[in-house]
């Protein structure tokens, strides 16, 4: 009997945490359900839009932003390049890293700049919109709203001192140039 009894239970043993993980692969991913609503953001873009650093006038550029998506759809990679149109010299390069954090019940934006610059900023959907912004200690805060029409990305950027007066400083126009594959 005990020659019976204890392989049946070293069986037993070995095939319990597959049977776990079937059983976790069954309920609903709070993460996965949440990126979902990111999907349509996923290819290559092109277009053209301003930025306004400080008090001088706008200056024009032409951008690409290229989104791909990882592990299963848990995170979404964001390189967004933008080229002045006249000489062809990148004004604005960045790189950023998009996923869904189910603990906070928010999104998390950590985003890398060309300059060296970096942050971890949290993000949300508001009336359709995807918006993620940040903190300038002393100063105020800044939001970008992201909003995909079909194969059209229209972004705008502002700031606020107050967080009740917004002055935009940023405006993307972009065309859908191809959908990605995974």
């Amino acid at each position: 009997m005990l020659r019976t009894t204890i392989p049946l239970t070293l069986g037993l043993l070995l095939l319990l945490p597959a049977a776990l993980h079937a059983q976790e692969a069954s309920e609903p991913d709070p993460a996965i359900e949440a990126m979902a609503q990111l999907e349509p953001m996923i290819g290559s873009w092109q277009g053209s839009g301003w930025m306004r650093r400080g008090p001088s006038e706008p200056e024009p550029f032409e951008g690409s932003e290229k989104i791909e998506s990882r592990l299963d759809g848990r995170v979404i990679l964001i390189e967004g390049r933008h080229r002045d149109p006249g000489s062809g010299e990148v004004v604005h390069h960045a790189f950023a890293t998009l996923s869904y954090d189910a603990e906070r019940a928010d999104y998390r934006f950590r985003s890398h700049l060309s300059t060296g610059q970096s942050g971890d900023y949290r993000g949300r959907f508001e009336d359709g919109a995807f918006v993620w912004g940040m903190e300038v200690p002393g100063r105020g805060e800044i939001r970008y709203t992201i909003r995909i029409d079909g194969d059209r990305w229209d972004e705008v950027g502002e700031f606020s001192s107050d967080g009740e007066t917004w002055n935009q400083f940023f405006a993307m126009e972009l065309e859908r140039a191809e959908a990605l594959e995974e």
